[in-house]
């Protein structure tokens, strides 16, 4: 809901002067997004307990963006920021070549697609875990969608998609 003066009369200036921005969050998205993003935490707990290989595991950090000062939670495999780290360090020795970084990663992230899905063909309280957290993410989506269409600005976090997609029944 949007508050503001009234319209300015003639020889004001023009802008319209806003006293208020209220944002309301319906319950239901608080509650299913903390729905959302605990289904994902228990996939990536699961996967990375069942992952062999520690550079594949998905970590999950807070970051508030430059320029920002609204806190994400961003989650991807630990390879991105070795792969990152490792580029940094090469620019900063004046050797590396930052066009290759995304390379590196586009191959690692193949990898862990095929890792995830391996994972869930052979456990498949895992397979179910995924599925789960991929239905709430949709359900939340089509809300999201449905709460923003034909709006300038709607205010809701969503939740990072799993790193695989795993085939539904």
């Amino acid at each position: 809901m949007l508050a503001q003066n009234a319209a300015p009369t003639e020889g004001q200036n023009d802008s319209i002067q806003i006293e208020e921005i209220v944002v309301q969050a319906s319950a239901i998205f608080s509650q299913l997004l903390a729905r959302v993003e605990n289904a994902q935490r228990a996939v990536f707990t699961a996967y990375n307990d069942l992952n062999q290989d520690n550079y594949y595991d998905i970590k999950c950090r807070f970051v508030t963006p430059s320029g920002s000062h609204i806190v994400d939670r961003v989650c991807e495999p630990a390879f991105v920021e070795q792969l990152q780290s490792a580029a940094t360090q090469d620019l900063l020795d004046e050797f590396g070549n930052p066009a290759a970084l995304d390379e590196l990663i586009r191959e690692a992230s193949v990898t862990i697609e095929a890792n995830m899905l391996a994972l869930a063909n052979e456990h498949p309280e895992f397979l179910q875990q995924t599925r789960e957290y991929m239905q709430l993410s949709d359900e939340y989506e089509q809300l999201k969608e449905e709460h923003c269409e034909g709006k300038i600005f709607c205010w809701l976090n969503a939740p990072l998609p799993p790193v695989a997609q795993i085939p539904q029944d």
